[in-house]
């Protein structure tokens, strides 16, 4: 053995081991952007979760605020395509103790009137310019 090595140079083990170590630390750097990548996916995944809660709860208070909403479009005299209508809550009220007045007036007018006049509340706004509900024809 030792003639055959006798003829051989020593390798430079500097340089037989320069692509080993290069090799070695682009694999722990790989490593490294694995693991990050893998902590950002998490974050991400977790960020996405939270978002979907989120969407949730909102699309429940956006429930709760439609109906909440709509019950004060009414009460304020809103119609449903939006135009301001002319019958409030407050005048639907009146509307209905008007009504009972009225009934009450008719049954004494027909006595004296004996049966000629009757009191009957206007049903739609002659004026749109004014609020309907409380006129008599």
């Amino acid at each position: 053995i030792k003639k055959e090595l006798d003829g051989m140079a020593v390798p430079d083990w500097a340089k037989v081991m320069a692509p080993v170590s290069q090799a070695e630390k682009e694999h722990k750097a790989a490593v490294e952007r694995t693991t990050m990548l893998g902590i950002k996916a998490k974050r991400l995944a977790d960020a996405a979760q939270k978002m979907k809660e989120y969407a949730q709860i909102f699309a429940k208070l956006d429930q709760q605020q439609a109906v909440v909403g709509r019950l004060s479009e009414l009460a304020n005299g809103s119609s449903v395509t939006g135009e301001q209508g002319r019958l409030s809550f407050q005048r639907y009220v009146l509307q209905t103790l008007l009504d009972d007045v009225i009934m009450a007036a008719n049954v004494r007018l027909e006595k004296m009137s004996h049966r000629r006049y009757q009191l009957v509340r206007a049903q739609a706004a002659t004026d749109q310019r004014r609020a309907a509900g409380l006129d008599l024809e």
